[in-house]
């Protein structure tokens, strides 16, 4: 299960150079799901980030 407020954690921390994520069209970069992923997996942290 997805963790919401993980999720914008990492999108803010992520999405800081381009504008492909889309709230309102739910489109994630590659670069931003893997990152969610490992955070989720306790494999990085944010600070990783």
């Amino acid at each position: 299960m997805i963790n919401m407020g993980l999720t914008e954690e990492v999108r803010t921390r992520v999405c800081t150079k381009c504008d492909f994520y889309k709230e309102e069209e739910k489109l994630e970069c590659a670069a931003f799901k893997e990152a969610r992923k490992l955070v989720e997996q306790k494999k990085i942290t944010l600070d990783d980030l």
